[in-house]
């Protein structure tokens, strides 16, 4: 159900998709309602100028992002806790990885694994890939970089079933509790941390945040795009995270 949510609002809250909505309405409004086009156009620009235009979505990352700090010193965890997105996958052909733009998520957490030897939990699954002769998965590619860079096999958890972070959190809780760990690391990317710790909460867990990927938060302006299509795809990621979080609140008081 939740992962059935989630790729509604993906579709939902998309800016490209509010504009075809916006021609099919328009088309309707001149035929049969013309006086009141004007104001519906009016109103339309001003919400797509204001995310293509204005720092406006970057504002709303940015608060996301600075809801839990950068650990600059991590101390030693039980476990370190990834959850998979968007990141790498290996293409068994090439014999080469292919990355998308999230690489932090899995280099990040190799950093710390040298100082701590922790256990190397990677969590999420794939649709993309999935039954794919080519590509291993996302989580399965995680964990051969993984053992690449050093980490044991024996160390390596892949939790392959999640398909949502509620089920991240569920999922891992259950491995957590195999292994009877209670202090642990849990690296997501920093718009995406204040959803996941409420997840692990809701669950009577209490990881410490490990924010990576970082799209606004320690940018100069100058590299922080104000206008254009990454504006559309930082409103999109927002949205996405501040719907997530009111839908994950709804459940929780429902259950």
């Amino acid at each position: 159900m939740a992962a059935a949510v989630s790729k509604f609002m993906s579709f939902a809250f998309d800016p490209i998709y509010h504009w075809v909505a916006f021609t099919i309405l328009l088309f309707f409004l001149i035929a049969f309602h013309r006086n009141s086009s004007f104001k519906v156009i009016t109103c339309f620009m001003i919400y797509m100028g204001t995310v293509v235009l204005t720092p406006f979505p970057a504002s709303l990352v940015s608060f996301l992002e600075e809801r839990y700090q950068p650990v600059l010193s991590p101390p030693e965890k039980g476990a370190i806790v990834i959850l998979s997105g968007g990141t790498v996958e290996f293409n068994t052909r090439t014999g080469q990885y292919s990355w998308y733009g999230r690489d932090d998520r899995i280099l990040e957490p190799l950093r710390i694994w040298v100082r701590s030897k922790s256990l190397f939990i990677i969590s999420g699954k794939e649709m993309s890939t999935e039954g794919s002769p080519i590509y291993l998965s996302e989580t399965e590619s995680m964990g051969k970089l993984a053992q690449e860079f050093g980490v044991p096999k024996e160390q390596i958890v892949l939790e392959r079933d999640a398909r949502s972070t509620r089920e991240n959190a569920r999922n891992v809780k259950r491995i957590l509790e195999e292994k009877g760990i209670t202090d642990f690391y849990l690296v997501t990317s920093a718009f995406h941390m204040e959803r996941a710790m409420q997840s692990f909460h809701d669950l009577n867990l209490r990881p410490t945040a490990f924010p990576v990927d970082y799209l606004v938060t320690g940018r100069s302006m100058e590299a922080v795009p104000s206008m254009g299509t990454k504006n559309i795809q930082f409103f999109r990621l927002a949205m996405h995270e501040y719907i997530g979080l009111i839908y994950y609140k709804v459940l929780e008081m429902l259950a």
